[in-house]
Protein backbone atom coordinates (compact mmCIF):
# COMPACT_ATOMS: atom_id res chain seq x y z
CA UNK A 1 0.00 0.00 0.00
CA UNK A 2 1.55 3.31 -1.07
CA UNK A 3 1.75 5.92 1.70
CA UNK A 4 3.76 8.87 2.91
CA UNK A 5 4.39 7.87 6.51
CA UNK A 6 7.18 9.79 8.23
CA UNK A 7 8.63 9.01 11.65
CA UNK A 8 8.30 11.10 14.80
CA UNK A 9 10.04 8.54 17.01
CA UNK A 10 11.19 4.92 17.04
CA UNK A 11 12.06 2.81 20.06
CA UNK A 12 13.69 -0.37 21.31
CA UNK A 13 12.77 -1.23 24.91
CA UNK A 14 14.54 -3.97 26.84
CA UNK A 15 13.15 -5.14 30.19
CA UNK A 16 15.41 -6.74 32.79
CA UNK A 17 14.70 -8.40 36.14
CA UNK A 18 17.32 -6.18 37.79
CA UNK A 19 18.19 -2.48 37.48
CA UNK A 20 20.56 -2.10 34.51
CA UNK A 21 23.22 0.60 34.83
CA UNK A 22 24.61 2.44 31.83
CA UNK A 23 28.05 3.80 30.98
CA UNK A 24 29.75 5.49 28.05
CA UNK A 25 30.67 1.97 26.93
CA UNK A 26 26.99 1.32 26.21
CA UNK A 27 26.82 4.49 24.16
CA UNK A 28 29.87 3.39 22.15
CA UNK A 29 28.36 -0.07 21.52
CA UNK A 30 25.19 1.61 20.26
CA UNK A 31 26.61 4.44 18.14
CA UNK A 32 30.35 3.82 17.74
CA UNK A 33 30.96 7.27 19.28
CA UNK A 34 33.41 7.51 22.19
CA UNK A 35 31.24 9.96 24.13
CA UNK A 36 27.65 11.16 24.08
CA UNK A 37 26.98 14.85 23.46
CA UNK A 38 24.64 14.85 26.45
CA UNK A 39 24.57 12.78 29.63
CA UNK A 40 22.46 13.18 32.73
CA UNK A 41 21.73 11.32 35.93
CA UNK A 42 17.99 10.93 36.40
CA UNK A 43 16.01 9.34 39.24
CA UNK A 44 16.80 5.63 39.08
CA UNK A 45 19.13 5.78 36.11
CA UNK A 46 21.02 7.67 33.41
CA UNK A 47 20.35 9.20 30.00
CA UNK A 48 22.80 9.60 27.12
CA UNK A 49 21.95 11.47 23.90
CA UNK A 50 23.49 12.77 20.71
CA UNK A 51 22.90 13.28 17.01
CA UNK A 52 23.31 10.15 14.94
CA UNK A 53 22.41 9.27 11.36
CA UNK A 54 18.99 10.59 10.42
CA UNK A 55 18.06 11.98 13.83
CA UNK A 56 18.94 12.14 17.51
CA UNK A 57 19.50 9.02 19.60
CA UNK A 58 18.61 8.79 23.28
CA UNK A 59 19.83 5.86 25.38
CA UNK A 60 18.03 5.71 28.70
CA UNK A 61 18.54 3.44 31.72
CA UNK A 62 15.82 3.17 34.35
CA UNK A 63 14.49 0.73 36.92
CA UNK A 64 14.14 -2.60 35.12
CA UNK A 65 14.47 -1.29 31.56
CA UNK A 66 16.65 0.23 28.87
CA UNK A 67 15.25 2.37 26.04
CA UNK A 68 16.88 3.30 22.75
CA UNK A 69 14.90 6.06 21.03
CA UNK A 70 15.54 7.95 17.82
CA UNK A 71 13.71 11.19 17.13
CA UNK A 72 14.10 14.57 15.52
CA UNK A 73 17.31 16.47 16.21
CA UNK A 74 16.85 19.91 17.81
CA UNK A 75 16.30 22.67 15.28
CA UNK A 76 18.41 25.82 15.35
CA UNK A 77 15.30 27.91 14.77
CA UNK A 78 11.67 27.25 15.69
CA UNK A 79 9.80 25.43 12.95
CA UNK A 80 6.71 26.99 11.49
CA UNK A 81 3.81 24.68 10.79
CA UNK A 82 5.66 21.44 10.14
CA UNK A 83 5.22 17.93 11.47
CA UNK A 84 7.72 16.86 14.19
CA UNK A 85 9.19 14.11 11.99
CA UNK A 86 12.80 13.40 11.02
CA UNK A 87 12.71 10.83 8.18
CA UNK A 88 10.52 8.73 5.94
CA UNK A 89 9.38 5.46 7.53
CA UNK A 90 11.40 3.18 5.26
CA UNK A 91 14.63 5.11 5.68
CA UNK A 92 14.22 5.37 9.46
CA UNK A 93 13.36 1.72 10.13
CA UNK A 94 16.11 0.53 7.77
CA UNK A 95 18.63 2.54 9.83
CA UNK A 96 17.19 1.80 13.27
CA UNK A 97 16.77 -1.96 12.97
CA UNK A 98 20.45 -2.85 12.41
CA UNK A 99 21.55 -0.20 14.92
CA UNK A 100 19.35 -1.60 17.69
CA UNK A 101 20.06 -5.21 16.70
CA UNK A 102 23.77 -4.59 17.09
CA UNK A 103 23.16 -3.12 20.55
CA UNK A 104 21.08 -6.14 21.57
CA UNK A 105 23.84 -8.46 20.38
CA UNK A 106 26.19 -6.87 22.89
CA UNK A 107 23.66 -6.62 25.73
CA UNK A 108 24.88 -8.73 28.65
CA UNK A 109 21.98 -8.44 31.13
CA UNK A 110 19.18 -11.05 31.32
CA UNK A 111 16.15 -9.92 29.28
CA UNK A 112 12.57 -10.94 30.11
CA UNK A 113 10.77 -8.70 27.64
CA UNK A 114 11.54 -6.75 24.48
CA UNK A 115 9.43 -4.20 22.59
CA UNK A 116 9.45 -2.18 19.40
CA UNK A 117 7.61 1.12 19.31
CA UNK A 118 7.13 3.90 16.79
CA UNK A 119 5.02 6.98 16.16
CA UNK A 120 4.52 7.82 12.48
CA UNK A 121 2.59 10.59 10.75
CA UNK A 122 1.25 11.32 7.29
CA UNK A 123 0.26 14.86 6.34
CA UNK A 124 -3.09 15.19 4.57
CA UNK A 125 -5.14 18.06 3.09
CA UNK A 126 -7.93 18.13 5.67
CA UNK A 127 -9.70 15.98 8.26
CA UNK A 128 -11.91 14.09 5.77
CA UNK A 129 -8.73 13.23 3.85
CA UNK A 130 -7.16 11.96 7.08
CA UNK A 131 -10.20 9.74 7.69
CA UNK A 132 -10.07 8.35 4.15
CA UNK A 133 -6.34 7.69 4.47
CA UNK A 134 -6.76 5.87 7.79
CA UNK A 135 -9.59 3.76 6.45
CA UNK A 136 -7.11 2.17 4.04
CA UNK A 137 -5.29 0.71 7.05
CA UNK A 138 -8.24 -0.27 9.24
CA UNK A 139 -10.62 -3.09 8.37
CA UNK A 140 -12.31 -3.65 11.74
CA UNK A 141 -13.86 -0.16 12.01
CA UNK A 142 -15.79 1.98 9.54
CA UNK A 143 -14.77 5.65 9.65
CA UNK A 144 -17.29 8.24 8.53
CA UNK A 145 -15.73 11.00 6.44
CA UNK A 146 -17.21 13.67 8.72
CA UNK A 147 -15.68 12.09 11.85
CA UNK A 148 -13.61 14.47 13.95
CA UNK A 149 -10.73 13.61 16.31
CA UNK A 150 -10.73 9.92 15.33
CA UNK A 151 -8.88 7.59 17.72
CA UNK A 152 -8.83 3.79 17.62
CA UNK A 153 -6.55 1.56 19.68
CA UNK A 154 -6.51 -2.23 19.58
CA UNK A 155 -4.24 -5.14 20.51
CA UNK A 156 -4.43 -7.96 17.99
CA UNK A 157 -2.13 -10.52 19.67
CA UNK A 158 -0.33 -13.18 17.74
CA UNK A 159 2.08 -16.05 18.43
CA UNK A 160 5.81 -15.89 17.77
CA UNK A 161 7.03 -17.99 14.87
CA UNK A 162 10.36 -18.23 16.69
CA UNK A 163 9.39 -19.88 19.98
CA UNK A 164 5.58 -19.96 20.11
CA UNK A 165 5.35 -17.31 22.82
CA UNK A 166 2.54 -14.69 22.82
CA UNK A 167 3.24 -11.33 21.16
CA UNK A 168 1.31 -8.09 21.59
CA UNK A 169 0.48 -6.12 18.43
CA UNK A 170 -0.90 -2.80 19.65
CA UNK A 171 -1.82 -0.21 17.05
CA UNK A 172 -3.30 3.21 17.75
CA UNK A 173 -4.71 5.01 14.71
CA UNK A 174 -5.79 8.62 15.03
CA UNK A 175 -6.12 12.04 13.46
CA UNK A 176 -4.24 15.10 14.62
CA UNK A 177 -4.27 18.83 13.96
CA UNK A 178 -1.37 21.24 14.37
CA UNK A 179 -1.23 24.99 14.23
CA UNK A 180 1.65 27.25 15.16
CA UNK A 181 1.76 31.01 15.49
CA UNK A 182 4.02 33.99 15.99
CA UNK A 183 3.73 36.90 18.37
CA UNK A 184 3.66 40.20 16.48
CA UNK A 185 4.58 43.41 18.31
CA UNK A 186 3.18 46.75 17.20
CA UNK A 187 4.48 49.31 19.62
CA UNK A 188 3.10 48.29 22.99
CA UNK A 189 0.45 46.07 21.42
CA UNK A 190 0.97 42.34 20.87
CA UNK A 191 -1.06 40.08 18.61
CA UNK A 192 -0.86 36.42 17.68
CA UNK A 193 -0.52 35.59 13.98
CA UNK A 194 -1.55 32.00 13.30
CA UNK A 195 0.04 29.92 10.58
CA UNK A 196 -1.85 27.49 8.37
CA UNK A 197 -3.39 24.55 10.21
CA UNK A 198 -1.95 21.13 9.42
CA UNK A 199 -3.83 17.84 9.37
CA UNK A 200 -2.17 14.45 9.72
CA UNK A 201 -2.91 10.79 10.19
CA UNK A 202 -1.12 9.25 13.17
CA UNK A 203 -0.16 5.64 13.83
CA UNK A 204 1.45 4.51 17.06
CA UNK A 205 2.93 1.01 17.10
CA UNK A 206 3.75 -0.86 20.30
CA UNK A 207 4.69 -4.49 19.63
CA UNK A 208 6.14 -6.54 22.45
CA UNK A 209 6.60 -9.89 24.09
CA UNK A 210 4.40 -10.79 27.05
CA UNK A 211 4.58 -8.59 30.15
CA UNK A 212 3.94 -11.64 32.35
CA UNK A 213 7.04 -13.53 31.23
CA UNK A 214 9.56 -13.80 34.08
CA UNK A 215 12.06 -16.19 32.50
CA UNK A 216 14.99 -14.56 30.65
CA UNK A 217 15.11 -15.24 26.93
CA UNK A 218 17.92 -17.49 25.70
CA UNK A 219 20.44 -15.18 23.96
CA UNK A 220 20.01 -17.17 20.75
CA UNK A 221 16.30 -16.22 20.59
CA UNK A 222 16.43 -12.56 21.64
CA UNK A 223 17.50 -11.05 18.33
CA UNK A 224 15.24 -13.25 16.14
CA UNK A 225 12.24 -12.28 18.30
CA UNK A 226 13.24 -8.61 18.13
CA UNK A 227 13.45 -8.81 14.35
CA UNK A 228 10.07 -10.51 14.32
CA UNK A 229 8.53 -7.58 16.24
CA UNK A 230 10.04 -5.11 13.77
CA UNK A 231 8.70 -7.24 10.91
CA UNK A 232 5.18 -7.13 12.37
CA UNK A 233 5.43 -3.33 12.52
CA UNK A 234 6.61 -3.16 8.92
CA UNK A 235 3.59 -5.25 7.98
CA UNK A 236 1.21 -2.87 9.78
CA UNK A 237 2.71 0.12 7.98
CA UNK A 238 2.48 -1.64 4.62
CA UNK A 239 -1.00 -3.17 4.83
CA UNK A 240 -2.62 -1.95 8.06
CA UNK A 241 -4.32 -4.18 10.60
CA UNK A 242 -3.70 -7.91 10.57
CA UNK A 243 -6.85 -9.53 11.91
Amino acid sequence: MSSNWCVESMRLSVFCPDAPTGTEADWKILTGQDEAEFRQNVPGGKVYAGNFGLGRITLGFGPGRVDVVIGKAPSSSPDEATLPTFAAWQSAVDEFEPLSTNYLAGFSKPVTRVAFGAVILSIEDDEPSVNSFLQNFISSVKIRKDTEDFLYRVNLPTVSRIDGSPLNRITTFGSMKMQSGALKMDGSEASLVLHQQLFAARLELDHSTSATNAKPFPPSLLIPIWKELVGLARENVDVGEKL
